[in-house]
């Protein structure tokens, strides 16, 4: 949904105050509020503020006059309509055995159409409604599928990988017989003379081979670790010019290009957050209006990293 969030006036109509559907309204005109409010005088990229992943736009006017004259306004038009669907990322499955798994994540508006490429094993079957992956799997292997989801809004995809294995049953016990009466010895006989050496026999035919063993089971494949797990992080809070300055520097463990995802929380609540690049390896977070913070204790959490950093300002 495309919101638009402060105080407006659509064109044609009265100043309006709160939020607007934008993607229900197509060619919407948004005018100044008052003659000479400039609105749109500024436009913008304004980073992703609501957290869902997409950049946002910011949209502004320089004297708009709120009950305080030139004092501008801004709004914000953030985008939160996609639908979204996701899976475990392997799915381990037995040969000739039910199975059936559910999307972790489904969001969808209105009708929708769940589709795989390529084609699942053979004997799976994909739920076009729900996304449900079910059945009986019937010859083993790994492969990878593009799961897509369409509603009356959009369209996204997942990836998915399937691995059917052969499950081998375990070997039974050894059967153990009964060793039979051991019979009389008989009279010893007498020794005779010593014959000559026979000749050698000739060697006998080779035995046929064994049979070849079977190929155990393909093991299916490890996931990929975050970047930033084990990461190293520094942060320091300094004042200059009686400004407030938070920056961590990161160090992840391999020298990777890599987004980080972070947020800064006090009391459970996210009081900044945003995405910082990290380049071969290293990234420089630095907090936006950290000034405005309150003093006290404060954790910088990263996405995939297990612990997070505890931040003093004064």
């Amino acid at each position: 949904m495309l919101v638009l969030t402060g105080v407006l006036a659509m064109a044609g109509s009265a100043q309006a105050t709160g939020s607007r559907d934008l993607r229900n309204q197509a060619n919407v005109t948004i005018s100044g509020a008052l003659a000479d409010d400039r609105c749109g005088y500024s436009v913008a990229g304004a980073g992703d503020v609501n957290g869902d992943g997409r950049a946002d736009l910011i949209v502004g006017t320089d004297i708009a006059n709120n009950a305080r004259p030139g004092s501008g306004s801004s709004w914000i038009v953030s985008s939160r309509f996609l639908p979204a669907i996701a899976y475990k990322e392997t799915l381990l499955v037995s040969q000739g055995q039910p199975f059936s798994a559910l999307p972790k994540t489904l969001k969808a508006t209105g009708p929708r159409t769940v589709t795989a490429a390529p084609a699942l094993p053979a004997g799976l079957d994909l739920d076009p409604t729900t996304g449900v992956i079910s059945g009986i799997p019937t010859t083993p292997g790994i492969s990878s599928h593009r799961i897509t989801l369409t509603d009356s809004l959009g369209i996204t995809s997942t990836g998915v990988t399937i691995g059917v294995v052969n499950a081998v049953g375990p070997t039974g016990p050894t059967g153990i017989g009964t060793t039979g009466d051991t019979g009389p010895s008989g009279p010893s006989g007498m020794t005779g003379p010593s014959g000559p050496t026979g000749p050698s026999g000739p060697s006998g035919p080779t035995g046929p081979l064994g049979p070849t063993g079977a190929t155990g089971p393909t093991g299916s494949s490890g996931q990929n670790s975050h970047p930033a797990e084990g990461a190293k992080v520094t942060c320091k809070a300094k004042a200059e010019k009686a400004k407030r300055k938070v920056t961590c520097k990161v160090k992840l463990t391999k020298p990777v290009n890599a987004n980080l995802v972070w947020k800064l929380v006090r009391n459970g609540k996210a009081a900044r957050k945003g995405k910082t690049r990290a380049k071969a390896g290293k990234a420089t977070i630095r907090i936006p209006r950290a000034g405005k913070l309150k003093k006290g204790s404060y954790t910088l959490k990263i996405t995939g990293r297990a612990s997070g950093v505890k931040i003093r300002l004064k």
